[in-house]
């Protein structure tokens, strides 16, 4: 009989689960059907707006990071009006009990190897005090280590 290993650490338990963590991409049109099956465990992140505004369904992409079958991690991009083949970040949330364990940093990097294989740039919407402070160094060195344009925004919160 093979017992259960005791992770004392959560990097431990990423690093030798891996497989278990996994992140999709949706349209605004495939995520707002998928938003009708999973509304409960979608509307529990911090930044997600549940008044959905779908006036631009087809300029925004969601992004979902799983582990196993739970969504933990949650992003939006919208298409820039201003700036052609440019995307905003509009929000990144992680479910806070897996806060601070690396899964921002795994969504954030997916994003930006997302827009390096669509040729697309990348901007700020604005900051939280956090984002600006954890996010920003990390948008600076996906942009480098993809080749992806980052318009940066001066830091609001």
């Amino acid at each position: 009989m093979k017992r259960n290993k005791i992770y004392l650490r959560i990097e431990d338990y990423i690093k030798e689960n891996s497989e278990l963590i996994n992140i999709k991409h949706y349209t605004g049109r495939e995520f707002l059907s998928f938003y009708n099956t999973k509304i409960r465990e979608i509307n529990s992140f911090k930044y997600f707006d549940n008044g959905l505004d779908f006036t631009y369904i087809d300029d925004v992409y969601f992004f979902v990071l799983y582990i196993g079958d739970k969504m933990v991690g949650l992003a939006h991009i919208q298409k820039s009006p201003y700036i052609n083949k440019t995307y905003w970040l509009s929000y990144l949330s992680i479910l806070s009990k897996f806060e601070n364990k690396g899964y921002a940093s795994k969504l954030t990097e997916y994003i930006f190897k997302w827009f390096s294989d669509n040729e697309l740039q990348f901007e700020t919407s604005s900051y939280t005090e956090v984002g600006y402070l954890k996010l920003k160094p990390l948008f600076n060195k996906l942009s480098k280590l993809y080749n992806v344009k980052f318009i940066d925004k001066d830091k609001r919160f």
